[in-house]
């Protein structure tokens, strides 16, 4: 079973890019009056991740140095993100190559464009961000070159000196306020993000004696970049493949900045004294410890120990038990953001929760000790339930997406996403009521209340 496991855990890194090939045989098809499969390949690409975080259920094992076969791992994790970073940039060359075929109208190449920025560019984001915090310079220049891509450099700074040091107060713009719509946040995060990494940029070449209009200066040679990859693609591709490039970036950028709505919204670290922040801790930061989301995403659920410890590589970061928790994983969340309504509702309470948790400052030993015993049990019936009911009715559950998922896209039956919510409807409520019947059977055994 650990082998089933780790054969798909190993699947889920390459999964993003399964997706927009098993729809690209279908894409022909939009020339000739089936334009409906681009939208029923961004209606998968949005519908199936929430999906499977419900079948994974969640995943708090924390990975340690000196573990089993922990070398091994170490070195495929090592060379993972360059790998995908190939992969990343293949798959969008692939991109405007079929765009600049002159097969298809221009709505048609928006929605491949759209695919692309959502199921592949959106990813890359999350593969520069992961080479980004790496030491290495060629790491470093790789997490530049994807984001190029996606017109967005000026991350590489802002991401780094910007909100890994201002996160969780109000001088990070990437940082949503309590009561703050995704409407709102996105375009203060989107250009508070730009002036503030050109504000760093002018600042670090003045306090070394530059002005601003140097050949040093990061934020100009972006801006070269990028105006010579638009050249680039408008002079091989035609216009077709510039406005898909455009396309891809925007929702690219859109999903990023959205992600960060997410795992920040409402949470502020205090202010000790004028412009003194209190360190940053695991209560900063919303966190989903889902299986396949963070199986997918590079354990981007961890948020809370990224900002602890920036540096540590992805496969490392830990789940703490005292952290913020989304009620969900963040394909769910993602797309709640934009019910503005239905987002309040959910997770207002939650914060103010927190927030008076935080503001009460007596914490009694005992109830520490008796809450930790507590968690340990339920831990340990939890473990024996996943065992008999996830890797069963998960797998099963999974299976059964994976075959539907493809007669469906591969033969246009209409019904194949309706029969997979019935079918993971049904074996999540029964999974949900044996895993209680197991929990209230421990706690009464066991005198836990």
């Amino acid at each position: 079973m650990e082998n089933a496991r780790g054969l798909a855990a190993r699947i889920l890194l390459f999964l993003p890019f399964v997706l927009p090939l098993v729809f690209l045989r279908k894409v022909p098809m939009v020339q000739f009056a089936q334009p409906r499969w681009v939208f029923v390949a961004v209606f998968y690409a949005y519908a199936l991740p929430p999906v499977l975080d419900l079948i994974g259920g969640k995943n708090r094992v924390n990975h340690h140095p000196g573990s089993d076969s922990w070398t091994t791992k170490a070195l495929e994790y090592v060379f993972l993100p360059r790998v995908l970073f190939v992969k990343v940039l293949l798959l969008k060359f692939l991109m405007l190559t079929i765009v600049a075929t002159g097969r298809f109208d221009i709505f048609d190449c928006l929605g491949i464009a759209y695919l692309t920025g959502q199921s592949i560019s959106s990813y890359g984001i999350f593969v520069a961000h992961e080479l980004l915090h790496r030491k290495s310079k060629f790491d470093k220049a790789l997490a530049e070159i994807m984001m190029v891509s996606v017109m967005y450099p000026h991350f590489c700074i802002e991401h780094l000196y910007g909100h890994h040091r201002y996160a969780a107060t109000t001088k990070d713009p990437a940082t949503s306020r309590y009561g703050e719509t995704v409407y709102r946040f996105l375009p203060r995060s989107i250009f508070g993000g730009m002036i503030h990494a050109w504000r760093f940029e002018v600042g670090r070449l003045e306090r070394r004696g530059y002005h601003w209009f140097n050949y040093g200066n990061q934020m100009l040679r972006y801006g070269a970049e990028v105006v010579a990859l638009l050249v680039a693609v408008f002079y091989f591709f035609g216009l077709l493949g510039f406005l898909a490039l455009l396309m891809q970036a925007f929702v690219a950028v859109v999903t990023l900045e959205v992600i960060n709505y997410v795992q920040h919204y409402g949470l502020l670290r205090k202010e000790t004294a004028p412009n003194v922040y209190e360190h940053t801790n695991v209560s900063h930061a919303w966190n989903s410890e889902c299986w396949f989301s963070n199986g997918y995403w590079l354990n981007l659920g961890r948020h809370s120990d990224h900002h602890y410890a920036a540096n540590r590589s992805f496969q490392m970061l830990r789940n703490f038990d005292d952290e913020p928790e989304l009620p969900a994983g963040f394909p769910a969340m993602f797309l709640l953001a934009f019910v503005p309504p239905l987002w309040f509702r959910v997770m207002n309470p939650r914060v103010k929760a927190l927030n008076r948790v935080r503001s009460t400052q007596q914490v009694e030993h005992e109830s520490c000790i008796e809450r930790e015993d507590a968690t340990v049990a339920r831990k340990r019936v939890s473990t024996q339930w996943r065992s008999s009911i996830v890797n069963g009715s998960g797998y099963l559950m999974g299976g059964s997406v994976c075959l539907l998922f493809a007669v469906d896209v591969l033969y246009g039956y209409p019904y194949g996403l309706i029969t997979i919510s019935v079918i993971c409807i049904s074996l999540l409520a029964a999974r949900y009521v044996l895993t209680q019947a197991a929990l209230d059977q421990s706690r009464s055994s066991q005198g836990l209340t």
